[in-house]
């Protein structure tokens, strides 16, 4: 019997917005839509204690947002993510705008001793302290990375916009100091990768199941047959509800990752009808779907 977790609806504001700034968050598509900026701060936030309890992490990097259509948007993961006993799991990703929303996931463990070094570099680089600026770059539509350290009793985050994306001299926003500071962080967030040596597959024991409305537009190929719980399992869909969100847990779990993994555009047959569902592995520490 699948296992499963039911949470209530999601209204249209808080999906949204949540889309651009959680883990966990919430879009709607019926194809073309897409969510736009908006952009967070590119300065060091206020420290806030990590609920993470038992799988306390320690680095995390997350790019996300951006112009992107929201079903791809809603199965964004973190890029990295380290824990305090050594586990590293890393996320690829292969996509365009409008392609396939899979993500590859690959674990490994880093030893104590180089833990330890890379995260007293990373403390010691001064790229986390309160009031680190790393610029505005005058460009719009661009996701943002945030990075989070934890070496003490609370974690300290940065976020910076377009990150990943190359500056030249007609860019503004950004100055020489702050450019180089970009470049130290993108140095650090190598290094993190780096720590995975020897990954291997990981398999995810939870994932987050996000009904969307009935699609307005056709699947490029006939759908397949949907793998997880019936659609009476979500939450009901109504005129101000965005996605309908649903955790599946345990060995169901792997089977319906594993089944997203070949469904390039999230369309599957569920009940007889067509319906379009975003599957995004859970992180141990990652909440599942946001309170409604």
């Amino acid at each position: 019997m699948l296992s499963v977790k039911r949470t209530h609806r999601i209204p249209l504001a808080v999906a949204l917005a949540l889309v651009t700034i959680g883990a966990a968050s919430c879009g709607a598509s019926a194809g073309p839509e897409v969510i736009s900026d908006p952009r967070p701060t590119s300065t060091t936030s206020e420290p806030t204690p990590d609920p993470a309890g038992g799988d306390e992490i320690v680095w995390q990097e997350f790019t996300r947002g951006g112009f992107v259509p929201a079903e791809l948007a809603l199965g964004q993961v973190p890029a990295v993510t380290i824990y305090a006993d050594g586990r590293i799991i890393v996320a690829t990703r292969d996509a365009d705008f409008g392609a396939d929303t899979a993500v590859d996931l690959q674990e490994d463990e880093i030893p104590a001793a180089d833990l330890e070094a890379f995260l007293a570099d990373a403390e010691g680089s001064g790229l986390f302290r309160p009031g680190t600026d790393y610029g505005d770059p005058m460009i719009t539509d661009l996701p943002s990375t945030s990075v989070t350290l934890r070496t003490g009793g609370v974690p300290a985050t940065v976020d910076v916009y377009a990150l990943e994306h190359e500056l030249d001299h007609t860019v503004g926003g950004v100055s020489a100091e702050q450019a180089a500071r970009r470049a130290e962080l993108k140095q650090l967030l190598a290094e993190g990768r780096a720590l995975a040596t020897d990954p291997k597959p990981y398999v995810p024991e939870r994932v987050r199941a996000n009904l969307f409305p009935p699609p307005t537009v056709e699947p490029d190929e006939d759908p397949v047959a949907w793998p997880g719980p019936p659609r009476s399992a979500f939450p009901e869909l109504t005129d101000d509800t965005t996605t309908s969100c649903l955790v599946i847990e345990g060995p169901d779990a792997a089977e319906v990752a594993a089944a997203s993994a070949e469904n390039e555009d999230g369309f599957w047959t569920i009940d007889g009808a067509v319906a379009q569902i975003t599957v995004t592995p859970l992180l141990p520490g990652n909440e599942g779907c946001p309170p409604r």
